[in-house]
C-alpha cells in the first residue's frame, strides 16, 4: 500500500512518462536500431544486437547496459567493454583526478544517477564516515570516498554484487577507506538464504530462497557497534523496501549516531518522514517519481506467461539533517 496522495501519484505519472520518453530520444540518438532494442528490452528479450550510431556493433546484456550507454553525458569521459562488463570513468574532484574502473558496472550498479547526475551529492561526507546500507557494486561507496569520506562501511546481501564490490574497491585502491560486509540490514537478526547465482540489479528486494549460501540480517546498531561508527556519521539507506522495516523500528540510541540520512523510498514516503521528524530532524523529500510502469502494463497486456516481480511503485529521496547544537 502506497502512502502518497492521489495528486502526488498523477504527478508521479507524468514524471515518469516525461523521463521515458526522453530514454526513447537518447536511445534514438545513440542506437541506429533503436525500434528494436526498445522492442526487444521490454519483452527482457536479452542479449540485443545493437548498433551504435558510429558505425560499431555491440551485444547489450541488460537494460541497465543500454540504459548507461545511451546517457552519457558529452563532457564525460566514460569507457566501457561489453566482454568484460567493464565500465571506466574519469571523475574530476579535488580530492580524486584518476580513472575509476567499475567491474559489473554495464549490468548493474548505478552509474549514470551517482556519478552523473550525482543523486548523491547533495550530503557533504568529507572526513565523515558514511554507512552504505545497500552497497551494490560498490558505486555510492567509491563515490563517497571520492568525495572525501573518511572511514565507507558498505552492506550488501547479493554475493554477486558482494563480489563485484570488492573488487571494484581493490582495483581502485581505496581498501583503506572503505569497507565491506556480506550482509543485509534488518531491525532483528536472522540468517537468509541468496542463490549465489542470483542475477540482482539495482531494484532487487532481499528475499529468502528455498537455496542458496546462508547470509546474515543484522541491525544498525550491530553495525554502529561492530565497526565503533562515531556519533555525526552519514547514514544511506538503498535496499529496495527495507528501509520501512528499519526506520520505523529504529531506536532514538541508533539513530543518534547520525547527523545526516539519505533515504531512497520506494512506496511512499510519509511514515518515514514523520519518524525521523519525531527524533528531530529536519527532513527535506524529493517529489515522488512512478517505477516499474511499462513492464507492468507489458506484463498484464502481452506478457503474461513472463513472471515479472516488480510492481509500480513510487520512489524518491528523503534528505534528513540534525541541527548542530
Amino acid at each position: 500500500m502506497t502512502e502518497i496522495s492521489l495528486l502526488e501519484k498523477i504527478n508521479a505519472h507524468i514524471r515518469y512518462w516525461f523521463d521515458f520518453f526522453q530514454m526513447i530520444l537518447n536511445v534514438n540518438k545513440t542506437f541506429q536500431n533503436s525500434f528494436e532494442i526498445l522492442s526487444k528490452s521490454f519483452k527482457n528479450d536479452f542479449p540485443i544486437s545493437a548498433n551504435l550510431k558510429n558505425g560499431k556493433k555491440i551485444q547489450l546484456q541488460s537494460f541497465s547496459s543500454m540504459h548507461l550507454i545511451s546517457n552519457i553525458p558529452k563532457n564525460e569521459q566514460v569507457e566501457y567493454d561489453i566482454e568484460k562488463n567493464n565500465v571506466t570513468i574519469y571523475p574530476k574532484n579535488q580530492f580524486h583526478n584518476n580513472k575509476i574502473i567499475f567491474q559489473g558496472g554495464l549490468d548493474n550498479g548505478d552509474i549514470v544517477n551517482t556519478f552523473f547526475k550525482k543523486d548523491y551529492g547533495k550530503i557533504i561526507v568529507n572526513e565523515k564516515t558514511v554507512l552504505d546500507i545497500g552497497a551494490n557494486i560498490g558505486d555510492t561507496g567509491i563515490f563517497y570516498a571520492l568525495n572525501g569520506a573518511k572511514k565507507v562501511i558498505g552492506i550488501e546481501p547479493f554475493p554477486k554484487n558482494f563480489d563485484y564490490a570488492q573488487k571494484n574497491i581493490q582495483i581502485n585502491n581505496l581498501d583503506n577507506v572503505i569497507t565491506l560486509l556480506h550482509a543485509g540490514c534488518s531491525s532483528k537478526k536472522e540468517i537468509i538464504k541468496i542463490d549465489p547465482d542470483y542475477q540482482s540489479n539495482i531494484e532487487s528486494e532481499v528475499k529468502n530462497f528455498k537455496t542458496g549460501i546462508d547470509v546474515p540480517m543484522i541491525t544498525l546498531q550491530d553495525i554502529i557497534n561492530k565497526y565503533e561508527i562515531p556519533k555525526s556519521s552519514v547514514l544511506k539507506i538503498d535496499c529496495e523496501g527495507c528501509e520501512y522495516d528499519i526506520i520505523e523500528n529504529i531506536s532514538s540510541e541508533t539513530i543518534s549516531y547520525f547527523s545526516n540520512i539519505q533515504i531512497e523510498y520506494h512506496l511512499g514516503y510519509k511514515k518515514l518522514k514523520n519518524k525521523l521528524e519525531s527524533f528531530g530532524y529536519t527532513v527535506k523529500v524529493s517529489k515522488p517519481h512512478a517505477t516499474n510502469v511499462i513492464l507492468t502494463i507489458y506484463n498484464f497486456f502481452k506478457c503474461k506467461d513472463v513472471k515479472i516481480d516488480e510492481k509500480i511503485g513510487y520512489a524518491g529521496f528523503i534528505f534528513a539533517s540534525k541541527p548542530k547544537l
